[in-house]
């Protein structure tokens, strides 16, 4: 607790050293690892928040929100279709030990839609989340983009915004290629043309 309470305010050095207490204390208590991982995170040491996950995940095999964590830490940078086929095979092993669990529902779901783009069975994963934390913005934002691409009454609606969306990209490319364009002229054309009739 006292962990946890440093970690609120922000004194990270100061909670790594109640948890690792703590750990003396009770070294095979998975929770205790699975929250030094999640310091070693906040501190960017992503290879020592592997090792106590890991540690986390050997303890408490069972433990579903674990396995979540530890498949979303160890796919990240992972973007190859193996790789993506891979991660959402680990993920569905998670959901199996605890399919009703909202983290792991919403943290899968988030894959489902942003890296293998599995739309529909996203829309399924972040609704069970939603269901069960309605109030979290995070999750509500995830549905969303999951019911744009899955209901077709809701896309209908934003095709508007989608095009102008595209129109905008492209006539943003096309002004910064003329701007460029005019910028050479302006600048390198003249100088150019005095070197020549020098």
């Amino acid at each position: 607790l006292a962990a946890v309470a440093a970690s609120n305010v922000g004194l990270l050095s100061i909670a790594h050293q109640h948890i690792k207490t703590a750990l003396n204390l009770e070294p095979n208590w998975a929770a205790l690892h699975q929250f030094q991982a999640r310091l070693y995170r906040r501190r960017k040491h992503t290879e020592k928040a592997l090792a106590a996950l890991r540690e986390a995940r050997r303890l408490a095999p069972e433990n579903a929100e674990i396995y979540g964590e530890l498949i979303q830490l160890e796919s990240t940078g992972k973007f190859s279709p193996t790789e993506v086929c891979a991660i959402t095979k680990r993920y569905e092993d998670a959901l199996a030990l605890a399919p009703e669990n909202p983290t792991l529902n919403f943290k899968f779901g988030r894959h489902l839609l942003n890296l293998a783009g599995d739309y529909t069975r996203a829309r399924q994963c972040l609704g069970t989340a939603l269901r069960m934390q309605p109030d979290d913005s995070a999750v509500r934002r995830a549905y969303f983009l999951a019911l744009r691409h899955t209901d077709p009454v809701y896309r209908g609606l934003y095709a508007p915004y989608r095009w102008a969306e595209f129109l905008n990209n492209r006539l943003h490319k096309t002004w910064t290629a003329w701007w460029q364009l005019l910028l050479t002229a302006i600048f390198i054309v003249p100088r150019f043309l005095l070197m020549v009739t020098l």
